[in-house]
C-alpha cells in the first residue's frame, strides 16, 4: 500500500517537475480516503481506489498519481487521505487502464472529518468522482 507523506507545495513542485516524491510503503490493509470537504470518500486497496461501496475507481502509481479506470489523470494523494488536483499544472497524458481488480469486500465507513479550506490553485478530484 503506498501512502504519499508531502505538503501541498511539495506536491505542487513535484508536478512541475522541480523535486522528487518521497513515497512511503506501509503495511495497513486499507487507507481511507476522504473529501477535502471532510465526508468519507472510499479507500485505498493494493494501490486501487475504491469508493465508499468499492466500486472500482482507479489505480495508484510509485509517484502518488491516481488514475482513472478510463485511463484519465485524476490527481495526487495528499496528507495521505486526499486526493487533489493543481489546476496550475497540465494533466499527464492518459494511460491505458489495467485490468480492473476484484472489489474487495468494502469496510466499515469510516466517520467523517472536519472540512478543510483548499490552497489556491488546488481542487478536490473526488468531487468530480461519484
Amino acid at each position: 500500500m503506498l501512502v504519499i507523506n508531502e505538503e501541498l507545495l511539495d506536491a505542487h513542485a513535484e508536478l512541475s517537475g522541480s523535486s522528487s516524491t518521497a513515497v512511503e510503503r506501509t503495511t495497513s490493509d486499507r487507507i481511507p480516503i476522504y473529501r477535502w470537504n471532510g465526508e468519507y470518500f472510499g479507500f485505498i486497496h493494493d494501490n486501487n481506489l475504491f469508493d465508499a461501496t468499492s466500486n472500482y475507481v482507479g489505480w495508484i502509481e510509485a509517484d502518488g498519481c491516481v488514475w482513472r479506470s478510463n485511463g484519465t489523470f485524476l490527481g495526487r494523494v495528499v496528507d495521505n487521505n486526499y486526493v487533489l488536483r493543481c489546476t496550475d499544472a497540465a494533466d499527464p497524458a492518459p494511460k491505458v487502464s489495467p485490468a480492473p481488480p476484484a472489489s474487495p469486500i468494502p469496510p466499515f465507513p469510516e466517520p467523517n472529518r472536519l472540512g478543510r479550506i483548499l490552497p489556491f490553485g488546488w481542487v478536490d478530484a473526488l468531487e468530480q468522482t461519484c
